[in-house]
């Protein structure tokens, strides 16, 4: 779901219309000239607390985040409200302050938004924290102030898949369909939920769904769960064409080249020759973090599991801490950035 600031609704003096103006850069994603209005608006409104809110939303969304916490907290200074001691979280968050982040979770944790957008948000933000009960609290709250929201039902359901279990995430996803069945990520999410059998599937509700849509987007998350639930059932070649057909959507609107990943093969293999490593590979007494470093599908989960047997290593699983904390120095390195976004994008 997009993220947008909040709108105060139309404004007929001058610092509400300009606001409303900022508003409507960030709609259009054009960050460099809200972020001028912003400026020049609480230059001549500095007691004005949304004008710093939407200077902190911009600065964000440009990952300028020490600014964004700036910002942020000149508007909760000059008029705290819930919404706006949320987004400093989030700006904590993205600057990889995790400690910072979950005490000021803490201290939002219990209060009543009343408003359950904030709710989903704030279960969100609490899942991405690993605060995973907090997390269901929230989704919780937001629901029953809107039973209607599809997208609070998925992202509980989600959650509820990633804690494995499988049952309340099937009947999430279920609920999420039924509040909005254009929510396609939750019929692929159902699929992965449990082993589909001839008794209990989806197979000709996929089907169904996939005739009458024509969102592609959409198509490619109802091929993937038909084809998931297909394989469960025994049918190896339906289960491929559904497969074909959605990888075929995906592809199309893919920006792929394979020159770029052998560009970026080759630099692994200059930087990190053998010679790096021979002759300075031994034990270490540390309490230290393990990395366990390499290339999708190369055996780096094996490695874990091997490694987490021992009796003095415990694995922490697939944690997000690391890059967290590698985008600000990737950000203060120019030439660095520059190379990993061309490749991601070229």
């Amino acid at each position: 779901m997009r993220e947008a600031p909040h709108m105060q609704g139309p404004g007929s003096t001058g610092r509400e219309q300009v606001a409303d103006a900022i508003v409507r850069c960030i709609d259009a994603n054009d960050l460099a000239r809200g972020a001028a209005l912003a400026r020049e608006l609480n230059a001549r409104h500095p007691d004005y607390p949304y004008g710093w809110y939407l200077a902190s939303f911009l600065a964000r969304k440009a990952r300028r985040y020490p600014e964004a916490v700036q910002a942020i907290d000149r508007a909760l200074l000059l008029g705290p409200t819930d919404r706006y001691a949320l987004h400093r979280i989030k700006c904590l968050f993205d600057m990889g302050e995790l400690p910072a982040a979950r005490m000021a979770a803490k201290e939002l944790d219990g209060r009543d938004f009343g408003e359950p957008s904030l709710h989903g948000e704030f279960g969100t933000l609490l899942h991405q924290l690993s605060e995973h009960a907090t997390a269901l609290s929230q989704y919780d709250r937001a629901l029953r102030l809107d039973p209607r929201s599809a997208g609070n039902h998925f992202n509980r359901a989600a959650l509820l898949r990633y804690l494995g279990d499988g049952a309340g995430a099937e009947a999430g996803f279920d609920d999420a369909i039924a509040a909005n069945p254009d929510e396609y990520e939750a019929y692929n999410g159902r699929a992965n939920a449990r082993t589909q059998t001839r008794e209990r599937n989806h197979v000709e509700e996929l089907r169904q769904a996939i005739a009458r849509t024509r969102d592609s987007t959409g198509l490619i998350q109802l091929h993937f769960a038909l084809a998931k639930e297909l394989e469960d059932l025994g049918d190896p070649h339906g289960a491929f064409d559904s497969l074909a057909a959605g990888a075929g959507l995906k592809r199309r609107q893919m920006r792929y080249r394979v020159e770029t990943d052998l560009q970026i093969l080759a630099r692994i293999r200059e930087t990190y020759d053998p010679g790096l490593f021979d002759g300075h590979v031994q034990g270490f007494e540390s309490t230290d973090p393990i990395f366990i470093i390499g290339m999708p599908r190369t055996g780096t989960t094996l490695v874990e599991r091997i490694l987490s047997n021992h009796s003095a290593v415990c694995s922490a699983g697939e944690l997000n801490h690391f890059s967290l904390a590698l985008i600000p120095k990737v950000q203060q390195a120019p030439r660095a950035w520059t190379f990993a976004r061309s490749a991601r994008l070229t």
